[in-house]
């Protein structure tokens, strides 16, 4: 396979082509821009499942002389927040109301839900020309793209919750009108910490109690509840590490027809990156995953791609059935929900041996900070589908938008940002493809 792959690697068209004609004493240098642009316009394409790319990306390219080129001029990236912004009035249970940042927020989201918060994908590809020419073609493809979510990054006890719950009430009309059977739930679907599911509960109950919730602790729970349970709820609360839960994988495996036996245990080592960072690239003997490696073993890889693999198969398997409304225990990757909100989105993205004995140290100082162990991180990683480009296909797909809130948001590396923005409904960031 390897051998292939360095062929068909040797055999790709290249932008630059020279061709030396000795009888008539001349050099002929061939450009192909067409080349450095399907490049540039693979990544914003490839596996992500849209549509009419024709009207939407935009390419251009430009021949450089390198030995001209100055350091680019940039502009200070600032990091907008919402003071600018309108508040949004909710009504909430009596006597509790939002302060005017949190109204402003409950804004900010709904405009990413409506489909009014547009950002430019872009990415870009340099081919040099052979030689010592000094000559380069760089490509540049852009698409503006609706952003479908966005963390909450506010600080610790600044009210996420009451902010999320506030979104689900400001649309859940409009939700509930949108559900439909079998699939289609007018649920907000909640996946926590497993520690938080009863918090939450109290949460809703304290400012909204007429919203509909239902909580799932585990397999024995989720084998409780109809279709029409999780169909007709307004909020749906279960752990992100529900994979981990005894049976949960075989139970998904058994209801989309396959055989349980042939489910894979949980890999010992994260071993994953956003799909594409190591799609058409050479991977080197040496683990260069950040979020927890695979110490170089090629053994772990392949066991957590199977696994990975094997999941992701057994969903689309999974969607193809039908099912009654009174049918119990339908696993929660068959079903459709109107958005998704994922309480402390940093633990299922933190898995290196720093992050795991600095969150260890935590919970050690403060109980209420509690220990989310690494294998429980990795379950969450599998159910929120990080390797996954296409957001249709993700384990848990959503109408509205999906949201992460956090205290601590990752910010450090540019991967963490990259991975965290794909993971808010897709959003591609330059850097996506190892710039």
């Amino acid at each position: 396979a390897s051998r292939q792959y360095y062929t068909a690697l040797q055999e790709a068209p290249q932008t630059f082509n020279m061709i030396l004609n000795t009888n008539e004493k001349k050099l002929v240098i061939r450009c192909d821009p067409r080349i450095a642009a399907h490049r540039a316009a693979r990544n914003l394409i490839d596996g992500r499942g849209l549509f009419n790319l024709g009207n939407d990306l935009s390419v251009k390219y430009r021949l450089s002389d390198t030995a001209r080129q100055t350091d680019p001029v940039l502009d200070p990236f600032n990091v907008s927040n919402c003071e600018s912004l309108d508040p949004t009035s909710i009504e909430l249970n009596e006597p509790y109301e939002l302060y005017a940042r949190q109204k402003k927020a409950v804004t900010k989201m709904a405009q990413i839900e409506d489909g009014m918060t547009a950002f430019e994908e872009l990415e870009m590809f340099e081919e040099t020309m052979p030689g010592s020419s000094g000559w380069s073609l760089i490509a540049k493809a852009t698409r503006t793209n609706k952003i479908r979510g966005g963390v909450i990054a506010d600080a610790i006890g600044a009210g996420k919750t009451v902010i999320s719950i506030a979104l689900i009430v400001r649309g859940i009309q409009h939700a509930r009108a949108a559900r439909k059977g079998p699939s289609k739930s007018s649920a907000t679907l909640v996946v926590v910490p497993p520690g938080l599911l009863d918090q939450w509960v109290g949460e809703i109950k304290k400012f909204a109690p007429a919203l509909k919730s239902v909580r799932i602790y585990g397999l024995k729970c989720l084998k409780e509840l109809s279709v029409k349970d999780l169909i007709e709820a307004d909020v749906v609360i279960c752990p992100v590490d529900i994979l981990e839960d005894k049976g949960y994988f075989q139970h998904v495996l058994q209801k989309c027809g396959e055989n349980q036996a042939v489910a894979p245990k949980l890999p010992t080592y994260a071993g994953q990156r956003e799909r594409s960072e190591a799609l058409g690239v050479w991977v080197p003997a040496s683990s260069q995953d950040p979020y927890g490696g695979t110490k170089g073993s090629q053994n772990d890889r392949n066991k957590s791609a199977h696994y990975t693999f094997v999941y992701a198969d057994s969903i689309q398997k999974l969607r193809k059935k039908s099912f009654k409304m009174s049918d119990k225990g339908v696993p929660l990757e068959y079903f459709e929900w109107e958005r998704v909100i994922v309480d402390e989105i940093h633990e299922s993205l933190c898995t290196s041996k720093g992050e795991m004995n600095q969150a260890k140290e935590a919970a050690e100082e403060d109980d209420a900070a509690g220990f989310f162990k690494e294998k429980n991180r990795r379950a969450g990683r599998e159910l929120l589908g990080v390797t996954e480009k296409d957001i249709t296909k993700r384990p848990l797909r959503f109408r509205a938008a999906m949201f992460g809130l956090t205290g601590t948001p990752l910010l450090d590396s540019c991967d963490r940002v990259i991975e965290l923005a794909n993971l808010m409904g897709g959003t591609y960031v330059i850097g996506l493809s190892s710039h």
